[in-house]
């Protein structure tokens, strides 16, 4: 039985207590474990273990022995049936790796365990709410392992700042320097792999099994400690700045271009008109001869109709949808944009569908939007309007019942 939990009042709480985002702050989380953020650990393997999809998970499933990457062993890793607990994983561990630290590192879980991302969604989006102007990018991972300190030594993040949770079952530490003080201590290398050495400057926070750590990444050097086997989750929380947000978007269309000082407000204020439930409408592309607020417009609303998920969800089987209802899955918003030539464009969970536009299909949108149960055999009378339907499901946007 899945145990209930707020993910909206916790991402209240760590954008409170973290002042915004800004700043180090420990969340009491108790009620976390339990939840599908623990079911998604061993979710995530088992989907990766998969034949089918081996050779995918390979790219996103790193194994590091004595803190070196090692893609044999990560193909090795793969082979292992994790278990049906996190103490059956790391026994699981124990035999493949022996008395080798090691680190599991599992990118993109909310691809391959999908019922994750609405949890994770609402957390996300309770941030974002309070971000206006701002586009929050987002992907889950998870560190398994007995190494005492992360692989990549004393870093600082370009953009990433982190969520981490402690499932346990060893105490974590996670330690921070400020640049100024990190550069007169180490002199100014990029990542740093003894810790010991400086340890006596940084700040240490003990992080519990069962707590909630915001780790401002981008702002001070840091490294996390084991004590033990521990499996944590981590959520990056990615803010790029204006202008490289727009090259983003260019890039990707397999552009590269100056930013222009006008184009860098563009993603702020679509933002505002997307929480302002409003039909988004072609924007000029005042002069340039590649249209950026046209791209930049796309990159925006997939990220947000995704809830900020960089990683597209996989498509799933279409079970028949007569005689059916469905409804779309909360809170990802379905985000309609009127395009030229009687065209719309609807964006969800990070994809786009373009359509001619059409009453019908506006009034489908609208309905699923405003959270209503819809009744696919009064709803769904053209088969243009049914292969939205089918795509939407299939994009794990709308559900069945």
């Amino acid at each position: 039985m899945q145990v209930p939990f707020d993910y909206g009042r916790t991402g209240r709480d760590v954008f409170e207590q973290s002042q915004g985002l800004r700043a180090a702050a420990v969340v009491e989380t108790p009620g976390l474990h339990g939840t599908v953020l623990e079911d998604a650990v061993l979710g995530s393997l088992y989907a990766m273990h998969d034949t089918a999809q081996r050779d995918a998970a390979a790219d996103d499933l790193r194994v590091y022995k004595a803190g070196v990457h090692e893609p044999r062993a990560t193909e090795k890793f793969l082979s292992l049936d994790p278990g049906g607990s996190l103490a059956e994983l790391e026994t699981v561990c124990r035999g493949a790796f022996g008395d080798t630290e090691y680190s599991v590192i599992v990118n993109k879980v909310e691809k391959w365990f999908p019922r994750v991302a609405p949890a994770v969604a609402q957390l996300t989006s309770e941030m974002q709410q309070r971000l206006p102007g701002s586009l929050l990018h987002a992907e889950l991972l998870y560190f398994i392992g007995d190494s005492r300190f992360t692989p990549f030594g004393v870093h600082i993040d370009d953009a990433a700042d982190a969520l981490h949770f402690n499932f346990g079952s060893a105490p974590r530490q996670i330690s921070l320097w400020e640049p100024e003080q990190f550069k007169e201590l180490t002199g100014g290398t990029r990542s740093y792999y003894r810790s010991e050495d400086i340890a006596p400057h940084g700040q240490h926070h003990p992080v519990r099994q069962g707590d909630m750590f915001f780790l401002p990444a981008t702002r001070y050097y840091h490294v996390a400690e084991n004590h033990g086997f521990s499996v944590s989750m981590v959520l990056t929380l990615i803010q790029y700045a204006p202008d490289r947000l727009v090259r983003r978007a260019m890039r990707s269309r397999a552009f590269e271009l100056k930013v222009q000082e006008w184009e860098t407000g563009l993603a702020g204020e679509l933002l505002q008109r997307v929480d302002a439930n409003e039909t988004i409408k072609p924007s000029p592309a005042q002069g340039s001869t590649v249209d950026v607020a046209d791209a930049v417009t796309d990159y925006v609303l997939r990220i947000r109709s995704n809830c900020g998920f960089r990683a597209t969800p996989r498509r799933i089987a279409i079970p028949a949808l007569d005689g059916r209802t469905v409804r779309r899955i909360d809170p990802f918003p379905l985000i309609l944009q009127e395009s030229d030539a009687g065209a719309i464009k609807i964006f969800a969970r990070g994809t786009v569908i373009s359509c001619p536009d059409r009453a019908h299909i506006r009034e489908l949108v609208q309905a699923l939007s405003g959270g209503d149960t819809v009744d696919v055999e009064a709803r769904i009378g053209t088969p243009e309007a049914r292969r939205i339907l089918t795509e939407l499901v299939g994009l794990s946007a709308v559900e069945v019942l």
